[in-house]
């Protein structure tokens, strides 16, 4: 039976193909081999994830690939789906090591890096005038989306008061759905007594 002689790399996908690898999102691996072999191959072809950092959940950690065809050069998307912890915060870099085994001898091993982060991102805080007591203050909040889709549901951008001394009318406001590397923004009033 034909032996893969050649292991080509793996690569991670994001499952939703944004380009963003955002906290509790499922990531993939592809791989790509080539079997120089006349015959399809014999014995399954392991993949086994080793040494994720503290942001990963690799799960089982282990896939396996089955009849690479002869003389071929295969490429295996979508396998071992791992999850970014919902903890990971906002440009962590986690990473995992990848390594190719077959009929127990390793053909490759790879370290993967995974680059964390948001698919949202406030880019201004403008406030129109001096902020004042007892009277409408607006402020207005820009908000990016980093990733290469439109928002697959409405943005909403909330306000909050820290102190609890502010009085935000209408915190919550809905920017609607936003292209992908555009920006919306969102108006709020608030107002403050005078012996803050």
């Amino acid at each position: 039976s034909g032996i893969p002689a050649s292991f080509d790399g793996f690569a991670v996908l994001d499952i939703n193909d944004d380009t963003i690898f955002a906290p509790g999102e499922t990531v993939v691996f592809s791989v790509a081999v080539k079997n120089f072999g006349r015959a399809t191959s014999s014995k399954p072809m392991l993949i086994e994830l080793s040494n994720p950092s503290s942001g990963l959940d690799i799960g089982a950690g282990r896939d396996s690939l089955v009849g690479i065809p002869g003389q071929s050069r295969t490429v295996v998307t979508k396998a071992l789906p791992i999850r970014i912890k919902q903890t990971v915060i906002d440009g962590a870099r986690e990473k995992v090591t990848a390594t190719l085994v077959y009929d127990g001898k390793v053909l490759g091993r790879q370290e993967l890096g995974i680059s964390v982060s948001l698919p949202y991102s406030v880019t201004a805080v403008n406030v129109s005038s001096i902020v004042t007591a007892e009277t409408d203050n607006k402020v207005q909040v820009s908000v990016r989306n980093r990733s290469s889709k439109t928002s697959s549901k409405p943005v909403t951008v909330k306000l909050i008061s820290l102190d609890g001394l502010a009085r935000v009318d209408g915190p919550l406001k809905n920017v609607g759905a936003i292209p992908a590397g555009q920006t919306a923004t969102a108006e709020f009033v608030f107002t403050f007594p005078k012996e803050n």
